[in-house]
């Protein structure tokens, strides 16, 4: 919710664990009484959370670059791409080099272009992102009070990390940070770590 073209929801209806739920809800709806998550990023603490509620309908997890709480010097990178919504840009183009001039993606691909088109609507006087500013900034909140660590005896299924290498931007840290990625598969068991050559975006 809040996000794409799903439903913008009012103050209260986000955090990891609503959205778990809402997890739950479509997996419901679909008559999946088993099934597999992959989470990037935020998603990936959604998939936690998802564990914590009910671990035995989740057949595997994968996680790509989290597991833990973040490297404090990497939050201000996350901070400038949260930074852009609500914001209403002349056109598409001037919208995507602005991103690009953030220098979070490297290389740049024709999924890129694909990816901030879609995340793109028109509005008065341009187009903005989708994705709504209340909603993100509800989950960033939610994001600083995390406590990761007592979830992951929740995961007790197959988990694959997925860990970015490359700081999200030369000399800014990881996500998943060298403690977490050596303590993780210590402590669940179920799990296989793949180091990729990528930041947290380009993971993806």
């Amino acid at each position: 919710r809040g996000r794409g073209k799903s439903v913008v929801t009012g103050p209260g209806t986000y955090g990891w664990d609503k959205h778990a739920r809402d997890v739950f809800a479509v997996a419901d709806r679909l008559g999946a009484k088993h099934f597999s998550i992959i989470g990037q990023s935020m998603g990936g603490g959604v998939a936690i959370e998802a564990a914590a509620k009910d671990a035995g309908r989740l057949e595997s997890i994968v996680l790509l670059d989290i597991c833990g709480t973040p490297e404090p010097a990497s939050v201000p990178a996350i901070s400038v791409a949260v930074n852009r919504l609500g914001q209403v840009f002349p056109s598409a183009e001037v919208y995507i080099e602005g991103v690009k001039a953030i220098g979070l993606i490297d290389p740049w691909s024709d999924y890129w272009d694909h990816y901030f088109h879609y995340e793109l609507e028109t509005v008065d006087g341009g187009v903005r992102a989708r994705s709504n500013r209340d909603a993100v900034l509800e989950d960033f909140s939610y994001g600083e009070r995390w406590e990761p660590y007592p979830l992951w005896q929740n995961l007790t299924m197959p988990v694959l990390l997925l860990r970015a290498s490359r700081d999200i931007l030369p000399g800014m840290g990881h996500i998943v940070s060298d403690t977490d990625r050596l303590r993780f598969p210590r402590d669940v068991p179920t799990t296989t770590v793949v180091d990729i050559d990528a930041n947290h975006f380009t993971v993806n």
